[in-house]
Formats: structure tokens, C-alpha cells, sequence
């Protein structure tokens, strides 16, 4: 296909049938890289056949993402709530004077809002 008409004519010189063996094989070869272009053009214009492919990449990806989260939780421990209910349990044990207050002003907070419904 690359050749200009001199090369090809030079290489067809000789024996007519070794001319049309050359000439049958070069038209085979040129329906096969036909026939491969075809089916590449044919691929990229199928639109459900390429977005199911995003689709299951999209999925593998998600999973792969999940499970390497959860590895990394499993590893922290458990739960982060787990977690910040601990620091502030050990906060309220050290400091207890702020913690009190603080439920005595919610008590006394919810007491009034329930007191002025009856």
C-alpha cells in the first residue's frame, strides 16, 4: 500500500504466475487489515457495548476501593464513633467539673421545654 507504481511494477516482473500468487497475496493481506479496521470502527461507534465496559470498570474499581477501606478500618480498630466515644469518656474522667454542667444545663433545659407543654 506504502509502494508508489514502480516499486510494485519492478516486484510483479517475472514469471505470470508468480505475479498473480504476489498479487493474491497482497489482496489478502489488504482485506485482512481491511476487515481489522472495520471491526476496530465497529467497536468504537457500539455505545452500549462501551459504556457497559465503563460500567464494569466503574464496579471493579468501587470494589477494589471498598475493600481496601475496610482493611484499613479493620486495621484502625474498629469504628471511628467507637473511637471518639473513647477520647471523650477519657476527657470527661479527667475533667469531670464541665461534663456535670453541662448535663445539668440540659436537664434543667429539657425539664422547662417539657414543663411548659402540659
Amino acid at each position: 500500500m506504502g509502494q508508489d507504481q514502480g516499486e510494485a511494477g519492478a516486484q510483479l516482473a517475472g514469471d505470470p504466475d508468480d505475479r498473480a500468487a504476489q498479487l493474491r497475496a497482497e489482496i489478502e493481506g489488504t482485506r485482512q487489515d481491511l476487515g481489522d479496521t472495520a471491526a476496530e470502527l465497529a467497536a468504537k461507534t457500539d455505545v452500549k457495548a462501551r459504556a457497559q465496559a465503563k460500567f464494569e470498570q466503574v464496579k471493579r474499581t468501587t470494589a477494589s476501593k471498598r475493600e481496601e477501606l475496610l482493611a484499613k478500618r479493620k486495621q484502625s480498630g474498629g469504628d471511628a464513633s467507637g473511637s471518639a466515644v473513647a477520647q471523650l469518656e477519657t476527657k470527661v474522667r479527667q475533667n469531670p467539673v464541665p461534663a456535670t454542667a453541662a448535663a445539668l444545663l440540659g436537664g434543667f433545659v429539657l425539664g422547662r421545654l417539657t414543663r411548659g407543654r402540659r
